[in-house]
């Protein structure tokens, strides 16, 4: 099964865990080494991950990090800080992995982790000196699909320590920048309205030049960027079908069908529901199939085992469950991760299509 898929699948299973886990050591088993093990770091051999590993710290002797996973030359190369899952990670848990990261100088990556919330450290900034911030958060609560790539990268099949830390420099410095830019469009500082107006506006930039060109300005860009998301919306319209049956000719040719894009959004929906039923069904057998009204997710690549739809081309996004009669109910979500909500349901639809899954 693809990495993306294992991940997905663990998320769904983790998430219902959450209120009975309650100890350090619980988070440990079945949060964090399990996440460990989907890396492909088998924590059962004591050569690839040591637990409480020694990382004397100057005069502090006998100081030990929760996990230490080691390449084939015995070498510590990524350390993993361990706290309880209702833990708030933060100032002084970083100091403490600080600590570890800066004795064993071999470690590339250190991360900070609750079992819910992974943070991954490196040393962007100071050579052998761990960066105060993370370059990248990945929560197993609201898995980004985005983020997954990344991830696989660490895999101990990809792992290449030179790779890892472009990686990180790559994501951090992608995430600033989309924070400096999201700051700008939203409320744009002084430099940068000097920036903006200096190719329209010939005379002195004085600071009362600026005041005058801020409301400007702030509606340029709010205008610009209505005018975007109406070109989105406009290119995602189609007419809202009402569908009484699900039955459809497996053989009809959609007219339209070079108009259809599967975005980013139905895909991280495909791949929850193949998550979800992964412990009954092989995954090959659940597809993906999109129309201009709907994308839809069968069983068999069939159209008459239709598992769920969804309705992701407008702003409210909605999900389409379907009942014994294979008539389809419209759940409006926030968000793709919502699908997890419904498992149930779909597991149930699948069962209708094969008594083996009963």
């Amino acid at each position: 099964m693809p990495f993306k898929d294992d991940l997905l699948k663990f998320c769904n299973e983790v998430s219902q865990y959450i209120e009975v886990i309650e100890t350090e050591e619980a988070t440990k088993n079945s949060l964090i080494m399990p996440f460990i093990d989907l890396l492909g770091y088998n924590t059962r051999n004591p050569l690839i991950v040591v637990p409480e590993y020694t990382a004397d710290v100057g005069t502090k002797k006998g100081e030990k990090v929760d996990y230490a996973i080691l390449n084939d030359s015995k070498e510590p190369i990524i350390l993993i800080e361990a706290k309880q899952c209702n833990t708030i990670l933060n100032i002084d848990n970083i100091n403490q992995l600080h600590r570890y990261f800066n004795a064993i100088k071999t470690a590339k990556i250190a991360i900070l982790t609750n079992g819910f919330t992974y943070q991954f450290f490196t040393d962007l900034d100071d050579e052998n000196c761990l960066d105060k911030k993370p370059f990248m958060v990945f929560d197993i609560n609201n898995p980004n699909i985005n983020l997954i790539p990344e991830l696989e990268k660490l895999c101990k099949d990809n792992f290449d320590s030179d790779a890892a830390v472009l990686t990180a420099q790559n994501l951090r410095y992608n995430l600033e920048l989309k924070a400096i830019i999201s700051r700008q469009l939203t409320n744009p500082d002084d430099s940068f309205i000097k920036f903006i107006i200096s190719d329209v506006y010939s005379g002195q930039l004085r600071q009362n030049v600026i005041e005058k060109f801020k409301p400007i300005v702030n509606k340029v860009i709010k205008n610009y960027i209505d005018e975007l998301l109406d070109k989105r919306l406009d290119a995602a319209k189609t007419p809202v079908e009402e569908i009484s049956e699900v039955e459809s000719n497996e053989n009809e040719i959609d007219e339209n069908e070079s108009k259809i894009i599967t975005t980013e959004i139905e895909l991280e929906g495909y791949y929850i529901v193949k998550a979800i039923l992964s412990e009954l069904v092989d995954n090959d057998r659940i597809t993906i199939r999109d129309t201009i009204s709907y994308c839809g997710i069968l069983l068999d690549d069939n159209n008459r085992k239709p598992l769920c739809r969804m309705h992701f081309n407008r702003s409210q996004l909605y999900i389409g469950l379907f009942d014994n009669n294979k008539e389809e109910e419209r759940i409006p979500i926030n968000k793709p991760t919502d699908i997890y909500h419904y498992s149930n349901r779909i597991k149930e639809t699948l069962k209708l299509y094969d008594d083996t899954f009963a």
